[in-house]
């Protein structure tokens, strides 16, 4: 048996700078990102839900915070953050020692995740699915897993959670989201949006 280094138009690889349409590139498009800096409030993404993508994929990748904290989530419309109480949320918590869930019917944020305690060498990690942003006729829905450390003071925990929400102040469109930490300030970690198609 023989295996021969196929080279498209006899190009080298290193001058290949888009694949021909017939090969797939697969089902997630990246659509942006941001690294977040010292001292950040809050980090918002507008402007990118378009007719092209009826899901979106987003994810956290070690999201640390200045103070010891939730790490919040609301949906925007019209460039500005939703901040009335209309999120009706579930999430299932397990934990080193436990298990937990919670129901919330009427807040005014969604905390994804549990309190993540600074100075553990850990972040936030996180996925979400956001469906049907732009469907004008219908809440919208969304869903996540995220895990955090949580240290007692005596002991420390590790978090796994699971969680949906939909926002029903209305049915409008989405124009986008933000997280923002429950105190302080976002200090490092990435949050990067993609397309799935």
């Amino acid at each position: 048996y023989s295996m021969a280094i196929i080279k498209p138009n006899n190009n080298t690889i290193s001058a290949i700078t888009a694949l021909p349409a017939a090969i797939e590139t697969g089902s997630l498009v990246k659509l942006a990102e941001t690294t977040i800096s010292a001292d950040s409030a809050s980090v918002s993404f507008d402007g990118y839900f378009t007719s092209t993508y009826n899901t979106y994929f987003v994810v956290l990748n070690s999201v640390v915070n200045d103070t010891s904290g939730q790490t919040r989530f609301r949906v925007r419309q019209s460039n500005a953050d939703k901040t009335d109480s209309n999120y009706f949320w579930t999430q299932n918590t397990i934990y080193s020692s436990g298990e937990d869930n919670n129901v919330n019917t009427a807040d005014n944020n969604v905390a994804i995740c549990n309190t993540q305690s600074i100075g553990r060498n850990f972040g936030t990690y996180a996925t979400m699915y956001i469906h049907n942003p732009l469907n004008s006729s219908i809440y919208k829905l969304i869903h996540w897993q995220s895990a955090n450390i949580y240290w007692s003071g005596s002991a420390e925990f590790i978090y796994t959670h699971t969680g949906h929400t939909i926002y029903k102040g209305n049915t409008s469109a989405l124009s986008g989201f933000t997280f923002y930490p429950a105190t302080g300030n976002f200090d490092s970690g990435t949050i990067t949006l993609y397309g799935v198609q």
